[in-house]
């Protein structure tokens, strides 16, 4: 089953909604790793930071669609269609809401990449940040939480992203998803924990409730509003930390043109 199509006006709304990605595109979609190596000494990650920097674009790009289809298909679905059918939107928003939770989850991991080669982080200095943690993005926060070496730009976008609580809710909603059973969402109807459902009362004795499930964890709006924010964040976040790449590149006389064209003197 396919929504339907919506208006212009239903479309200006949803948009409104979103965040502006046209801008971070057209620079981003400039960064040419061969051409940059040319400034850099051949030993230089700072050229592998663009095509990093492009791979986290892909992901807010996906993540920004993937919301995009739940406001569509919650529209669609409870105020458009004749007869509504609630439950269908439901399935629709939830589905469209996990894979931008999956994706801002990986342009996390993409972004701290970026940084990690833009700023010319060796593994040696990352080591001691690694013990229990596996995720790249903890591993670059806690680093910048205990140096100075970021600049200040950099280190404040990342870790505020990072002590955001939606930001946190959005990273354990998928990290659930993914390790776990994924958390039960209202309006499915009866739904169930992946638990014994014999409960103990005196030593030696068990009752069994029979009927009516476990209680749901979130609404479909619980998921909405963490996740929209998380969408938000890290959209200001990817922004800031291109933006200062964007001056590196410019010591070394590569700049980008007001359409985001490379222009530089290397020819």
């Amino acid at each position: 089953m396919t929504r339907g199509m919506l208006d212009n006006s239903d479309l200006a709304d949803i948009n409104q909604k979103l965040p502006e990605l046209e801008t971070l595109w057209r620079k981003v979609n400039a960064f040419d790793p061969e051409m940059f190596s040319i400034r850099f000494p051949h030993e230089s990650t700072i050229p592998i930071a663009g095509v990093c920097f492009q791979d986290a674009s892909d992901s807010l790009t996906g993540a920004r669609h993937a919301v995009h289809e739940y406001y569509a298909h919650g529209r669609w679905y409870r105020e458009r269609r004749n007869p509504p059918l609630e439950i269908t939107a439901i399935f629709f928003e939830r589905y469209y809401l996990d894979d931008a939770a999956l994706r801002l989850y990986s342009g996390g991991e993409r972004i701290a990449k970026a940084i990690i080669a833009m700023l010319e982080i060796s593994e040696s200095a990352l080591k001691p940040f690694r013990r229990s943690r596996t995720s790249e993005q903890s591993i670059l926060a806690k680093y910048l939480s205990n140096t100075s070496i970021a600049p200040e730009t950099v280190s404040t976008a990342v870790l505020s992203l990072g002590r955001s609580a939606e930001w946190h809710a959005t990273i354990e909603y998928r990290n659930r998803w993914v390790h776990d059973q994924p958390p039960r969402v209202k309006g499915f109807g009866i739904s169930y924990s992946r638990k014994k459902r014999w409960k103990s009362t005196t030593p030696g004795n068990a009752v069994l409730a029979v009927g009516g499930g476990d209680e749901p964890e979130y609404s479909i709006d619980q998921i909405a509003g963490f996740i929209t924010s998380a969408l938000d964040g890290f959209t200001s976040t990817l922004r800031a930390c291109v933006d200062h790449y964007i001056e590196i590149l410019k010591e070394r006389g590569i700049t980008l043109g007001q359409n985001g064209s490379l222009q530089t003197d290397l020819w």
